[in-house]
């Protein structure tokens, strides 16, 4: 029996936050409690100023591999997440070529096996990402693969995500995972479109055209009961079209950012002096 002793830090769990000592035993956490005392022969850990937390899932990252590995490569991309305290990570598609095919899923599966953490991947939605034909989700589903986006590109054309939604009837468990943008109406704009983009002179995107997205997608999902998620969420009306529907039992989850919690759009103020009180 092997035992890990890990005391003096900040537990952050579903108990909430507190100071305690954490047992771990072959590989398991077998206690967690104030005043712990380490049994004779464990490795003990001072996390005294360091946050002790359950493995960390990051559901949206970007390895590059295949195509950019001169930015990041599947591996170099797990040990980085490792280090940040994540155990498993999705990897978005939107690759040189995309993870639109099974032969170039399975490559990167076979990359991904051994790594530092557990690495899963997101299967296109169209193929090529071009919004305008189906990918073939079967064979990718049949993979392992459960999440389909066009990550970076939204699927803008009705028709097409209510065939990817029927589509997902016969894959168990898939999502849709949906950059909810309008092309059309984000196209030349650099930060979110009110009255700070105006004062800087940048061309702006404005909220509704991640709302309207949304509000199209999500009735989608509620008249073929498939699962949706919102991609990096960042307008209140969108918020609260989630939060409505998921009453109203449509299966929808959203994710943010960091930035979209801390930041606002008058942060870009910072870059021009003019513009500091």
């Amino acid at each position: 029996m092997s035992e890990l002793f890990i005391t003096g830090g900040r537990v952050l769990d579903e108990g909430g936050e507190r100071l305690a000592d954490v047992r771990v035993v072959d590989g398991s956490i077998a206690e967690v409690a104030s005043g712990l005392a380490a049994s004779a022969g464990a490795l003990v850990l001072d996390a005294e100023g360091c946050v002790v937390a359950p493995g960390l899932v990051d559901i949206q990252v970007h390895f590059r591999e295949p195509g950019r590995e001169d930015a990041e490569t599947i591996e170099t991309g797990a040990r980085a997440a490792a280090l940040g305290g994540c155990t498993a990570v999705i990897c978005m598609p939107n690759t040189e070529p995309p993870l639109d095919d099974a032969a170039v899923m399975q490559s990167v599966l076979e990359r991904g096996r051994g790594t530092s953490c557990d690495v899963r991947f997101a299967g296109c939605i169209t193929k090529g990402r071009r919004g305008e034909e189906l990918a073939p989700m079967g064979e990718l589903y049949d993979l392992g693969v459960r999440v389909f986006t066009d990550d970076g590109d939204c699927v803008a054309d009705g028709r097409v995500m209510r065939g990817a939604f029927e589509y997902l009837r016969a894959l168990e468990g898939a999502v849709l995972a949906q950059h909810a943008e309008d092309p059309a109406l984000v196209r030349g704009g650099h930060m979110h479109e009110g009255a700070w983009s105006a004062r800087l002179g940048i061309p702006g995107r404005p909220a509704v055209a991640e709302s309207t997205i949304v509000a199209r997608d999500l009735q989608l999902a509620k008249q073929t009961g498939g699962r949706y998620h919102v991609l990096h969420l960042s307008c209140a009306a969108s918020a609260a079209l989630v939060r409505a529907a998921k009453a109203d039992g449509v299966r929808v989850t959203a994710e943010c950012t960091p930035q979209h919690l801390v930041l606002t759009d008058e942060a870009c103020a910072h870059f021009d002096p003019a513009l500091q009180e």
